[in-house]
């Protein structure tokens, strides 16, 4: 896989020859892809012991996938234009990005009182909370308040604490993102990377 902080500064000609718009991109043995609940779904076939992760019953893994594309389709495009595109591209926040957060928040609220289980497709953590959890973990770093959204808030915290593994993953990302707070010198590092090559939505 290759990493956004690699990416930005030794790995950039690299990274554009195996995938010249969207970040992540997998290379396993020089198979390569992109797009990261493509590459979830992938390692889950591929690697998984089990179909814990990834569940081969239909209707198991049609929850899955609504998750995933939930994600894709609303949460993450409208978590990260808030919470991401004023630190990163230098985006002045607006109350209409705002509003859509708030949306896409009550939305998954929603889904989550719907269900009533301890993770986002059912009993047992899957790749769609590792998901939902990289979107959330962007509301934490912009430091946005969830307690209108207490459902979200209890699974989010609940996650970090049972899976503290997992979670260190997340953590990584979020250091990552820290390093765009850096002082102005600095942040002239990454000017160049203000256009697709963002993992933002357009």
């Amino acid at each position: 896989m290759v990493q956004f902080s690699k990416f930005i500064t030794n790995d950039h000609n690299l990274f554009l020859q195996k995938n010249p718009r969207t970040l992540p991109i997998l290379d396993d043995n020089g198979f390569l892809l992109g797009e990261s609940n493509a590459i979830l779904q992938y390692l889950a076939e591929q690697y998984g012991k089990d179909d814990t992760l990834y569940p081969k019953d239909p209707k198991a893994r049609a929850v899955v996938n609504h998750r995933l594309c939930f994600n894709l389709s609303t949460y993450y495009p409208c978590v990260a234009h808030y919470t991401l595109g004023p630190v990163i591209l230098d985006n002045p926040k607006s109350s209409v990005d705002e509003h859509k957060m708030d949306i896409a928040l009550d939305n998954f609220h929603d889904l989550l009182k719907l269900l009533m289980k301890d993770y986002v497709a059912g009993d047992t953590v899957t790749i769609a909370d590792f998901q939902l959890v990289a979107t959330t973990m962007c509301l934490q770093f912009a430091k946005v308040n969830l307690r209108r959204w207490p459902l979200v808030k209890n699974w989010y915290n609940s996650y970090k604490f049972a899976h503290p593994t997992l979670w260190k993953i997340v953590e990584a990302g979020m250091k990552e993102l820290d390093g765009f707070r850096a002082p102005s010198e600095k942040k002239e590092e990454h000017k160049p990377l203000s256009h697709l090559l963002l993992p933002l939505p357009n």
